[in-house]
């Protein structure tokens, strides 16, 4: 049996919630904009952190800053 290429673009509820009509399911779209928004955080707070905010930013700092 052949997959179709766009099985990798299906949303799968990962814990499904629903509330009357209305669906709160947490799927792998929200699981990988989860981990993008947290993985950006972690970037930000370690190159901005105590002692990193210098008056000339080091790479880590213009990185980000360019993000």
């Amino acid at each position: 049996m052949i997959n179709s290429p766009l099985e990798q673009f299906e949303i799968i509820p990962l814990i499904p919630l629903r509330f009357g009509n209305i669906d709160f399911s947490f799927t792998n779209s929200s699981f990988l904009m989860l981990l993008s928004v947290a993985g950006f955080f972690i970037l930000v707070v370690a190159s901005t952190g105590p002692g990193n905010g210098l008056l000339v930013p080091s790479r880590w700092q213009f990185i980000v800053e360019g993000l």
